[in-house]
């Protein structure tokens, strides 16, 4: 029960955050300042794309904003509203997403303020995701139990 209350508790925050952020790197509707923020932030961080190498490309700043921003609104509103794997998936991507922001961070080797927001949200992901793997698998005993 308490895993449970914890998990949707967990989930809408983490949603209604997710749906905020996408929404400023999307549109300066709720803070210009933070949206002009947001474009230089990326930027910097389009400099260091991890896959450049790889795949022989780098992202235009405005389409990986934009990727980004649109991928943390989707995620954010499928773990508010949408209950099963998509939440799942939702939430591994979210912190897919992550880890490639707290890499930028340090590869642009940026101070600790540019960390801590990557980071936390990071943690915060990953407790809802072994929460959710541990009440699915006390569900599980459960019913063995009593079979």
């Amino acid at each position: 029960m308490a895993s449970n209350l914890a998990l949707v508790s967990l989930s809408i925050t983490l949603g209604v955050l997710f749906v905020v952020l996408g929404t400023m790197q999307l549109t300066p509707a709720i803070s210009s300042d933070v949206h002009k923020e947001v474009k230089a932030q990326f930027k910097r961080a389009r400099t260091v794309f991890p896959f450049a190498k790889t795949l022989g490309w780098k992202p235009k700043t405005s389409e990986y904003r934009k990727a980004v921003g649109t991928t943390h609104l989707v995620c954010g509103l499928l773990l508010i509203f949408i209950p099963g794997p998509l939440k799942t998936l939702a939430n591994v991507v979210l912190l897919a997403l992550m880890s490639l922001a707290i890499y930028s961070s340090w590869a642009l080797e940026e101070d600790l303020k540019h960390f801590t927001g990557p980071l936390v949200f990071a943690l915060l992901l990953a407790c809802r995701l072994v929460i959710q793997f541990q009440s699915a698998g006390t569900r599980v005993n459960t019913r063995d139990k009593h079979e």
